[in-house]
């Protein structure tokens, strides 16, 4: 069953292993994935204990991640910001202060 989300709330996702060792490459190749449609916004496999990572469902078609809980190749596919809260030069805006630039073109892209 797919879980229904709501737009612009932002939303954790963790994983914890009692055993401390993740779920891949020590004792299996386990590894999980979160996708908007066939686009994957984060993955991975590889941690201790738990992971934890932060995203925000902008709209239907646009996924903004905090970059910060993520590791270094866990982020492809969805578009994607540098930051939770701001988007960076060419990403969709409908204020300046969506923005890390602080300005949001007449066309609703950052600028």
């Amino acid at each position: 069953q797919e879980p229904c989300l709501e737009v612009e709330r932002v939303y954790t996702f963790s994983m914890s292993d009692s055993y401390g060792d993740g779920i891949c490459c020590g004792y299996g190749n386990g590894s999980y994935k979160l996708s908007l449609g066939d686009a994957i916004f984060i993955e991975g496999g590889e941690f201790s204990s738990s992971i934890q990572h932060k995203f925000v469902l902008e709209d239907q078609d646009t996924v903004l991640v905090d970059h910060s809980t993520c590791v270094s190749d866990t982020v492809n596919g969805a578009n994607q910001a540098h930051n939770i809260f701001k988007r960076v030069i060419g990403e969709k805006c409908k204020e300046d202060q969506h923005c890390s630039s602080d300005r949001c073109g007449g066309n609703g892209i950052c600028e």
